[in-house]
C-alpha cells in the first residue's frame, strides 16, 4: 500500500513539474482590419434598400395577419 501512495505521490510531483515547464499559450484580442473595397459593400446596401423599397410599395395580396407580419418585418429590418 505505501508504495502506491509514493508511486501516485512521485507521479503526481513529475506531473506539476511538467505543468509548471509547458508553455502557456496566450490569447491576442482581435484587430480591427480594414474594409478592403468598401465600394462593394456601399452598392450591396444600395441594391438591398432597392429591393426593400420595392416590397414596401408592391402592396401583395396578404391576408391581415400576414400583412402585419410583414410589417413588423421591415420595422425590424431598419
Amino acid at each position: 500500500r505505501q508504495e502506491r501512495i509514493l508511486t501516485r505521490l512521485l507521479e503526481h510531483e513529475r506531473a506539476e513539474m511538467e505543468r509548471e515547464s509547458e508553455e502557456r499559450r496566450e490569447g491576442t484580442t482581435a484587430e480591427n482590419y480594414e474594409i478592403s473595397n468598401p465600394e462593394d459593400i456601399f452598392e450591396y446596401n444600395r441594391i438591398r434598400e432597392r429591393e426593400v423599397e420595392m416590397l414596401r410599395s408592391m402592396p401583395p395580396g396578404l391576408r391581415p395577419f400576414y400583412r402585419s407580419l410583414v410589417e413588423k418585418y421591415f420595422i425590424n429590418v431598419e
